[in-house]
């Protein structure tokens, strides 16, 4: 995407001539070298990322003039600030940082405090507290879409008549699924997908206990009910195009696919996440455009981490469910369940959302929305137009001759980043 943005024939950014030249995109595919065969390729010992880190931290040149055949000369003219290091997805970096999570992947594989502008899909609140100048001189991107912007819907599932507010937790994601009362038809919906939940649960147990406990509780709702009574399918195109909530516990890495898929798809996320950090935000230290407040929700994973519901019974745990009055009467307290919580939203601020949803999803998309897009307009060469290219772009220009670099060099003065604490996310 960003290639495509950068060198198509019908951008207007590029120069043949380097002496023009502002800033300079390092054509190097990590991600694609890491998948070239096998998902555990050894892209630690790669030859060509090691000639790239040897550039970053080292100013070691030999290789990068060998194996890519580039002059070293504008790399040393600004030492690297006005060069662009693109990483597609968010654990992967010039090597596999594998089962470290936290800051590790950010500081020693992507190298984010080091002076190239790196474009990357995850950011964490816990690198930007720490790091601010380094964290705004790079720039936070919306996961790619390279066919078009709403590749997972197909028209199939567009066609689907949303009788009924079906939900699905695919790809790891619970989407639950509210309706105004006068729609009159079924309880708010919810579905799983078991095999999606533990293809994709984390490595970190917290957060394995948490999806743990949503899947749990999932079963003793009126929407688990619903769902299993009359055998709803758990399509992901078509449960994301009919769901009004779409809950994403963090994972892997606090990020996710799933929140852009929800949005395209008209859907509210529901973060779980204390380290999730949205593009194009005050929060991603870039140039700042959206409030997550205006088409998201966030939420404390710790509240949902343990059963809500006793999973035999569908009783709720909480022994202060129920409290006695004086008169030894029963006093109903308010369910902080995740459903009860989300059907607590009222219709004003779901419209509200909704609007937030739209704007979002178009400032998200890589591609404009139009009838004669095709299914995979980047295999076809059509040049990216979207909100998200047209922020990059504006992004790039504020990055111009690598003029936030300063600012980020200045901070890391006195700061030993060997000794970083970054083995955990806050999920």
């Amino acid at each position: 995407m960003v290639r495509d943005i950068i060198t198509h024939p019908d951008s207007c950014l590029r120069t043949y001539d380097p002496e023009k030249a502002t800033l300079f995109y390092v054509p190097y595919l990590p991600a694609a070298e890491l998948h070239n065969g096998t998902l555990f390729a050894p892209v630690s010992n790669s030859i060509y990322g090691k000639a790239l880190i040897d550039v970053i931290t080292k100013n070691k040149f030999d290789d990068w003039e060998k194996l890519f055949g580039w002059t070293s000369k504008y790399y040393k003219r600004r030492n690297g600030s006005d060069h662009i290091m693109v990483y597609s997805e968010p654990m992967h970096g010039l090597w596999h940082p594998r089962s470290r999570r936290g800051n590790f992947h950010f500081l020693r594989s992507q190298y984010q405090t080091y002076s190239p502008i790196v474009i990357s899909v995850e950011l964490s609140t816990t690198f930007i507290d720490e790091y601010p100048m380094c964290a705004r001189k790079n720039i936070l991107m919306p996961y790619p879409k390279p066919m078009g912007c709403c590749a997972f819907l197909s028209s199939a599932a567009a066609a689907v008549a949303a009788v009924a507010a079906v939900a699905a937790v695919a790809e790891c994601g619970m989407i639950v699924s509210t309706i105004k009362p006068e729609d009159a038809i079924p309880p708010p919906t919810i579905a799983d997908n078991a095999a999606a939940l533990t293809r994709c649960s984390s490595t970190l147990s917290s957060i394995k206990h948490l999806r743990q406990s949503m899947k749990s509780d999932f079963r003793c709702s009126l929407s688990g009910k619903f769902v299993k009574k009359h055998q709803i399918s758990n399509n992901y195109a078509s449960a994301y195009r009919q769901a009004t909530f779409c809950p994403a516990p963090g994972g892997d890495s606090p990020s996710a696919k799933r929140n852009f898929d929800a949005l395209i798809a008209g859907c509210i996320p529901v973060v779980l996440s204390k380290d999730y950090v949205w593009p194009f935000t005050s929060d991603s230290g870039n140039i700042a455009v959206l409030n997550p407040y205006d088409f998201s929700i966030t939420l404390q994973a710790a509240d949902y981490q343990d059963a809500k519901f006793d999973p035999q019974t569908c009783k709720f745990l909480s022994e202060d469910r129920n409290s006695t009055n004086s008169t030894d009467q029963q006093q109903q307290i308010p369910a902080n369940d995740l459903q009860s919580i989300l059907e607590a939203i009222s219709p004003e601020e779901l419209e509200r959302l909704r609007r937030g949803v739209a704007k979002a999803a178009y400032t998200y998309s890589y591609y404009r929305k139009r009838p004669d897009l095709p299914d995979n307009p980047l295999l076809e060469g059509v040049l990216p137009d979207g909100g998200a290219a047209h922020m990059l772009v504006r992004a790039l220009e504020e990055r111009s001759s690598g003029a936030l670099w300063g600012a980020c060099e200045s901070e890391l003065k006195g700061k030993d980043i060997s000794k970083d604490k970054v083995n955990a996310f806050k999920c």
